[in-house]
């Protein structure tokens, strides 16, 4: 089930591997922007609630009469939940990219087979083990944010 054309010049060749390459820098881009962002934002986070928690007795004395320790303490409970949906955001957006990446790295193989068995040219994503650590961190960021989230959730709850 390969292409209409099998017989690719080499320069054919070069442009459709080329264009292939593209796609996938384009997400692996996405995917390096979403963990830029989700770091940013669950720092900014952790941040304000550390200061928040921290410092509970002198934030809630200063604060106006109307403003109770308890709601205090739902802010430190809003804070950690946010946090939780950015972390799951942002796994969702790796797993959309890491999917689009299968998914022309499949059309590539099926519909260009002359290609993909070329072996001048470069493959479309690395291979072996170096490879797949590179990949391992946009997997374990969300989850570490997200174990990091509960903790400050639980300790919220217990203020």
């Amino acid at each position: 089930m390969g292409s209409q054309k099998e017989n690719f010049t080499i320069t054919e060749k070069i442009a459709i591997n080329g264009m292939f390459r593209g796609r996938i820098t384009e997400e692996n881009s996405l995917i390096n922007q979403r963990m830029s962002w989700m770091i940013f934002s669950e720092s900014l986070l952790v941040a304000a609630w550390a200061a928040i928690a921290t410092k509970l007795p002198e934030v809630t004395s200063r604060l106006p009469s109307p403003v109770t320790r308890e709601e205090v303490r739902l802010i430190l409970i809003g804070i950690p939940i946010v946090g939780l949906i950015v972390a799951a955001a942002s796994l969702i957006g790796v797993i959309a990219a890491y999917m689009e990446i299968g998914t022309m790295c499949k059309m590539y193989e099926t519909k260009f087979q002359s290609i993909e068995t070329d072996h001048t040219l470069p493959k479309l994503t690395g291979s072996g083990p170096a490879h797949f650590l590179g990949h391992l961190m946009p997997w374990i960021l969300p989850g570490a944010f997200a174990f990091l989230q509960i903790c400050m959730l639980l300790h919220s709850c217990h203020i």
